[in-house]
């Protein structure tokens, strides 16, 4: 029997929200990947 590994992210998780300029929220990309490769997932849904 094989098995699988699904994850479901949300890809605002690495963005660093600013209520005063939204628009302008930086990004962590590499905080993002990082945490989606730690869930060692075959199938990332974003």
């Amino acid at each position: 029997m094989s098995t699988f590994r699904v994850l479901q992210f949300n890809m605002q998780f690495g963005q660093i929200w600013d209520d005063t300029y939204p628009d302008r929220a930086p990004i962590r990309l590499d905080a993002t990947l990082e945490e989606i490769r730690s869930h060692n997932a075959d199938i990332i849904l974003l």
